[in-house]
């Protein structure tokens, strides 16, 4: 999601989610003296490049006023959002969204720091330091209806440490005023502190996860893309899992995967059966393959998650067909819901593709 620094100067602080960069270093080689030496630049027509002018460059960091703008406009818009009734949609332009998969613009760098700088200064704090960080992500998975969340926090009181706990019940009342396409973000935040725990930590928290998760006896949506986002990263950080190995060189054996997962996003950002079926066709055209739409009860989450296992394991140039075909079907309508972004962003993590977050104007 490109939550991290970016880029040197005006981002700096503001998107600061990792150690600084000697330390990185010196954590790769023990060796390194933080010693940067002088180089001197290797002129563009000798690359074959082109020389970045002042003004391109520019152009591509944005500024303090430029950050402050979209943050202003993005707090007045989420708050507009909030009062508003309805599913929440992106209007954008959807030309090559599987190709910007790892390569964030300035559209993105700066719709990430207005995100950020458009949440509570608490919540910002906490993220960055391991210990609260772990609350936040607790007061992300707390149920709105207010019975299930007392069950909640009272599992969470018998698990974690007093403080622990009272920092969850504060940071809960700021979260709830989260606008809606701002808690997956929120989690990117959380991870390089996160990835900071000790592996018993680790291991205490993730079950506190899957506690919080499982307390309603089922899996929504936004449950499923942290489970499926935070604990797959931190899984691979600590171990717990491997990447899953490359068994599929061409996309025919996964057909039947491919065909969950783009009915389940068909229907994510549809009202109608036809309309589905005609995101699924606009999909399907990427492959140049037909397809027909699954029955509903076919395509849950459970049966979501399988398939994403399974489209895993295809080679760098089948991920790519999937990516391709995923965004072709959740922008068959012009619009993106932060539903569909949801989904769009877990195929991106699982395929391990790192997504950068979509931008454009957000209506009710």
């Amino acid at each position: 999601m490109f939550f991290g620094d970016a880029f040197a100067g005006s981002l700096d602080n503001l998107l600061s989610t990792h150690p600084p960069l000697v330390e990185r270093i010196k954590r790769i080689d023990a060796s390194f003296d933080g010693t940067f030496p002088k180089v001197k630049p290797v002129p563009a027509a000798e690359v074959g490049g082109t020389m970045e002018t002042p003004a391109a460059a520019e152009e591509i960091r944005p500024g303090a006023d430029q950050q402050r703008t979209a943050a202003d406009e993005f707090r007045t818009a989420a708050e507009k959002r909030r009062r508003a009734p309805g599913a929440k949609t992106l209007l954008l332009d959807p030309t090559g969204m599987a190709g910007r998969i790892g390569l964030p613009g300035a559209a993105q760098i700066v719709f990430a720091s207005a995100l950020l700088e458009a949440m509570s200064g608490p919540v910002r704090d906490a993220s960055h330091e391991p210990y609260s960080a772990r609350a936040v992500i607790y007061a992300l998975l707390l149920n709105r209806e207010e019975e299930m969340r007392q069950k909640q926090l009272a599992d969470l009181k018998s698990r974690v440490e007093e403080l622990s706990y009272r920092e969850t019940v504060q940071m809960a009342a700021e979260v709830d005023r989260l606008a809606e396409e701002a808690r997956l973000p929120l989690v990117d935040v959380t991870l390089p502190a996160l990835k900071r725990l000790s592996p018993d930590q680790y291991g205490a928290f993730r079950d506190t996860v899957e506690a919080l998760v499982a307390a309603d006896g089922k899996m929504d949506l936004f449950e499923y893309v942290v489970q499926a986002v935070l604990l797959n990263n931190l899984d691979l950080h600590f171990e717990r899992t491997k990447p899953p190995a490359v068994r599929y060189s061409a996309l025919t054996p996964l057909v039947g995967p491919l065909g969950t997962v783009l009915s389940a996003l068909a229907y994510a950002g549809q009202e109608s059966p036809a309309e589905a079926q005609r995101a699924l066709d606009q999909a399907a055209g990427t492959l140049g393959k037909a397809m027909t739409l699954l029955p509903g009860e076919e395509c849950g989450l459970p049966a979501f998650d399988a398939a994403l296992k399974e489209l895993a394991q295809g080679s760098p140039q089948v991920k790519k067909r999937v990516l391709t075909a995923a965004a072709a079907c959740i922008s068959a309508d012009g619009k993106v819901t932060v539903k569909e972004g949801e989904l769009f962003r877990v195929i991106a993590e699982m395929l391990g593709c790192p997504m950068p977050p979509l931008t454009g104007e957000v209506h009710a």
